[in-house]
């Protein structure tokens, strides 16, 4: 098997995730932020608490031990422009999109992460430019939000790259070009139209319920039809090759309508066409953005903020040859001269240092000699170098033990939860443990919610993190304790 990726779909109100390998989906998983409080019976949890925990939830049931996360993201986060510029070399086209996008923004450049691709058109000397941006902002409590959990988001995109990056592994969308893409997922619906598999254009609406009735249905193509007459209207010069509809069900009286409203090809696409049954389209989003390295689709946005690419931009210009050479040619006179003069004054310095050495007396108490002392020095900072590692590595377990049967206001261990076993050693320097232990509460939900919450908040504690950074629910069942039910559990701790 090679190396494994996981990627995640962070939705509105919903989370997809899939782990790959060599291009296949080898788990996925699937939940709707409502599913929590639903499952777990309690309500007004915060929006953070929420993610958290169905991210945590995701990742345990895929089964995967990878800390490296590609992340699709709601497109209503991001930001899509896209206008036309001169044709221009390499070194200038960074400067010019940074002015151009500040007229399209109404805050800062320095509060965007971005990124940017062309395509060059050199018999009209133009060139059309997408532009995608994130908030830093928005940028930084996502990422916040992984880093807490131990997880590093090593791509951020929004979902319609995501989703088409997927649509192109089939051989009959492979070769389109200049396609719009409508995604309907749950509650969430965005079109985008793709010029020269390029994002120029996106729009966010709400969806309703899609069923047979037709005013419902009417509902959905009425947004979708302003979309498209203001598209049309904005990009005159656009040839639409067809719509293209990402859905969780096939529902061909919603293609009939939209090939009659909007006077194109339409054709719809469920999950069932990529992956295997049970998964939906926030899967699909998760293993667009999963594969996108492994991917022949062209684009693939890297956001970086704009004072990283004002930096690279600089170091990219190119210098005047002529002067270049003028630069090398003085440089390797001065350094011919330099290494000359150089190389006498050591050789001067060599004869009076063995001069100096022939004139000393070997102490009586350095058995080695004079010759030997480099090694024996060498051989000293050799052991002190391995007692330091050794000292580094040492973790006391005491402040662990400390936190863990402490009872005050923010205790690790919940109510209703006690241990019946803990074992913690240390080999090579590293930690390992293991706990068992029983929940009572009369009601196994309440029991497995309970459990959740100790696995979550033994990851997220400091003082557990220093020692343990990886926490893991080995098993969990329900048993019989002196006539009454409760769950038992047996978890392992270890430090990578």
């Amino acid at each position: 098997m090679g190396k494994i990726k996981v990627g995640l779909y962070l939705g509105v109100d919903s989370l997809g995730g899939v782990a790959i390998s060599n291009g296949k989906v080898i788990s996925s998983s699937r939940y709707a932020l409502s599913s929590l409080e639903e499952e777990a019976h309690v309500e007004n949890l915060s929006d953070e608490v929420k993610w958290e925990a169905l991210i945590n939830k995701c990742m345990r049931e895929m089964n995967v031990d990878t800390k490296d996360i590609y992340l699709s993201m709601a497109d209503r986060d991001f930001i899509f422009r896209f206008f036309e510029m001169p044709l221009m070399k390499r070194h200038e086209i960074q400067s010019s999109v940074t002015y151009e996008i500040e007229k399209y923004i109404p805050f800062k450049l320095e509060e965007l992460r971005w990124d940017y691709s062309i395509i060059k058109f050199p018999k009209e000397k133009k060139m059309d430019v997408s532009f995608l941006g994130l908030k830093e902002d928005v940028y930084q409590n996502i990422q916040g939000l992984f880093t807490r959990l131990g997880f590093n988001p090593v791509l951020f995109e929004p979902s319609a790259v995501s989703l088409a990056r997927t649509l192109k592994t089939l051989k009959k969308f492979a070769k389109a070009k200049n396609f719009a893409l409508l995604d309907l997922t749950g509650g969430e619906g965005y079109l985008t139209f793709f010029h020269h598999d390029l994002p120029v254009f996106n729009r966010y609406f709400s969806i309703p319920a899609i069923k047979d009735e037709a005013p419902k249905l009417e509902e959905l193509v009425n947004p979708i039809r302003l979309s498209f007459q203001y598209f049309r209207r904005e990009f005159s010069f656009y040839k639409l090759e067809q719509l293209n509809i990402m859905s969780n069900t096939a529902d061909e009286q919603l293609v009939n309508m939209l090939k009659e409203e909007l006077q194109t090809d339409v054709q719809i696409c469920c999950p069932d066409d990529f992956m295997a049954s049970g998964n939906g389209l926030e899967n699909l989003k998760a293993m667009g953005v999963a594969d996108a390295e492994g991917s022949a689709y062209k684009f693939k946005p890297f956001l970086s903020p704009t004072a990283e690419r004002i930096e690279r931009s600089k170091v990219e210009v190119p210098l005047n040859r002529a002067m270049l050479m003028s630069i090398a040619a003085l440089g390797i006179v001065v350094y011919a001269a330099f290494f000359f003069l150089t190389e006498q004054y050591l050789g001067k310095k060599n004869n009076e240092l063995a001069l100096k050495r022939q004139e000393l007396m070997t102490p009586a108490g350095l058995k080695v000699g004079w010759d030997g002392v480099d090694v024996e020095v060498a051989s000293r900072r050799a052991d002190i170098a391995k007692i330091n590692i050794i000292k580094k590595n040492y973790e006391p377990i005491g402040p662990f033990m400390e936190k863990l049967m402490r009872a005050d206001s923010d205790p690790l261990v919940p109510d209703g939860l006690w241990l019946e076993s803990l074992s913690a050693q240390q080999s090579d320097g590293k930690w390992s443990g293991a706990f068992s232990g029983k929940i009572f509460f009369d009601d196994a939900r309440k029991e497995r919610e309970t459990l959740d919450v100790f696995v979550y908040r033994l990851g997220r504690d400091a003082v557990v993190r220093k020692i343990f950074s990886s926490i893991e629910l080995v098993s969990s069942t329900r048993v019989k304790a002196q006539e009454f039910d409760v769950t038992s559990f047996d978890m392992t701790l270890r430090q990578k």
